[in-house]
């Protein structure tokens, strides 16, 4: 190892040690640091669609369970809001939660979050809502990160706290209130990454923001909720229960006049990670809900392409208030799915059979490939179960197409159930009569294979890996390239282990939870340093 190489190490593990020593009486309970292949669907729910009223704020756009819209890139979570038509919206955009998954009462809730470039109408946030009423606000909001960009660009440098609950209490009438304050920045917020956080307690939220991991905190706004003694008053709902986390990005809608800049073409929020710290001895009556599971790495078997070629087509149309089978209309050739409509259909479900495969429950999976049709038309690419059509994923994958021009879509889900035979489903309405579509290059795998061939130890991209992160006991780590060995160190610099091995596992069980660094020394004598989190 060089001076260099060690003395950066050092620096990186000082600035760590600054945040554990100014967080004493807290600990790590959990964290995601999105060093998954792909997004943890054991602890993230995708929100999809255009919800009551544009989310309940008139907001413009459509989200999805794209890849496009909501991915892992290099160790971070990406939420892209895009300018594209789909599904009946102008805008694209991710969000996602943990409800149900991952849940908390009191503590310090943390994300370290790049913010979009602002623009009028881009509004990207980070906030929780809490569990113990059904619907808003009576289940009470605390909203940890929002910037509001409205056309009055002053407005591009601040970031909100606020809270929202109900007036007459959690089970009363309907009259939302709301207390919170805003932050004005000195820099560009999408300039860098930030810190945005929230300490919880009995009697009290407070709001922060930090510069940096080792700067200072910055209080926003602080509400005290000692008083709150009962579901009486609507802020019992930040005392009594526990709250799910949701990060988003929202195009419009209210709270930024309804408008979008006319400009606006894409933007992305990037998350490093999301943590949450407890102090359970000042605070006993913290709890934490965590259902969620390790992200394992596949093994090659699991990432052959389950539409790397088609046994068979069938067509199911509804012509002029008839449903019928329409023989000839779908067709297979190799790795392509061709239709063409002999006549104009009100209805149409284009059926391509995949191979004998299966999929499993709480595994994210990733539809992609390309499409082309000789006019303008709408159509829904999804898969479905031969088994059981009512087994269905993908099903917000509506593709507007353009005669002519071809489309490449990416989009994830994750299966509630376990189920097999795949089929590829073209869906469409009002089809013109000589319509026809060529479907090509289609890929369903797990997504956490990529675009690579799926064996763990020969990744096509010279980067490591380690599955799964966070760990409870062992950690295998994944290279492409050939490594002398890899060593493993503590906050305080100290060296924990060193182990040759490549494509091999470690034990990490002895250890105490907490953050550790896995420095990575390639035989060229290049290092790779990544984060490992104990749980």
């Amino acid at each position: 190892m060089t001076f260099f190489a060690m003395k950066k190490n050092i620096v990186f593990l000082l600035l760590l040690i600054s945040v554990f020593k100014a967080n004493a009486a807290y600990e790590l309970v959990w964290s995601d640091e999105f060093e998954c292949p792909s997004l943890n669907t054991s602890v993230w729910t995708y929100e999809t669609g255009t919800g009551d009223w544009g989310w309940g704020n008139g907001e413009s756009q459509f989200y999805t369970s794209r890849t496009e819209n909501v991915r892992i890139d290099d160790g971070k979570l990406v939420i892209a809001a895009k300018k594209e038509n789909y599904g009946g919206s102008a805008y694209t955009s991710g969000r996602i939660k943990t409800a149900g998954k991952v849940q908390v009462k009191y503590g310090r809730i943390e994300a370290r979050i790049k913010v979009p470039e602002a623009a009028a109408g881009v509004w990207p946030a980070f906030w929780m809502l809490g569990t113990g009423a059904q619907g808003w606000p009576f289940q009470g909001e605390m909203d940890i990160m929002e910037v509001m960009c409205t056309e009055d660009q002053s407005t591009w440098r601040n970031s909100l706290n606020t809270y929202h609950w109900n007036l007459h209490g959690m089970d009363g009438e309907y009259q939302n209130v709301k207390y919170g304050l805003s932050y004005e920045h000195h820099e560009v917020l999408s300039n860098d990454f930030h810190i945005y956080g929230l300490e919880w307690t009995p009697t009290e939220v407070r709001g922060y923001f930090k510069a940096s991991e080792n700067a200072e905190e910055v209080t926003v706004c602080t509400m005290y909720n000692g008083d709150a003694a009962s579901r009486d008053n609507g802020r019992y709902a930040f005392v009594g229960y526990e709250a799910f986390m949701i990060l988003n990005v929202a195009l419009g809608g209210s709270y930024v006049s309804y408008k979008v800049d006319e400009n606006f073409q894409s933007g992305e929020m990037l998350v490093d990670w999301v943590r949450v710290y407890q102090d359970r001895t000042a605070y006993p009556a913290s709890s934490l809900t965590d259902k969620s599971s390790e992200c394992a790495a596949p093994s090659a078997d699991d990432c052959n392409n389950m539409f790397a070629s088609y046994s068979s087509a069938a067509c199911t149309v509804n012509e002029n208030n008839w449903w019928h089978a329409a023989d000839g209309v779908a067709s297979v050739s190799g790795s392509a799915f061709n239709v063409s409509s002999a006549a104009f259909y009100n209805n149409m479900y284009a059926m391509a059979q995949g191979g004998n495969f299966s999929l499993a429950s709480g595994i994210s999976y990733t539809l992609s490939g390309n499409i082309v049709a000789n006019r303008d038309i709408a159509v829904t690419l999804y898969v479905e179960s031969k088994d059981d059509n009512r087994q269905q994923m993908f099903k917000d994958n509506v593709i507007s197409l353009s005669a002519g021009e071809t489309r490449a879509f990416s989009v994830g889900a994750t299966p509630l159930s376990d189920w097999s035979n795949p089929v590829l489903v073209l869906s469409a309405s009002d089809v013109a009569a000589g319509t026809s579509f060529s479907v090509t290059d289609v890929v369903l795998r797990p997504s956490s294979c990529g675009s690579g061939t799926g064996v763990p130890c020969n990744l096509r991209t010279e980067k490591a890996s380690v599955f799964p992160n966070p760990a409870s006991d062992e950690v295998f780590l994944h290279s492409s390239g050939e490594v002398q060995c890899v060593r493993l160190f503590d906050t305080s610099g100290h060296l924990c282990g060193e182990y040759s091995l490549c494509g091999d596992k470690f034990s990490v069980s002895s250890l105490p939870a907490g953050f550790y660094l896995l420095q990575v020394v390639y035989t060229t004598g290049r290092l790779e340093v990544l984060k490992v989190v104990k749980k």
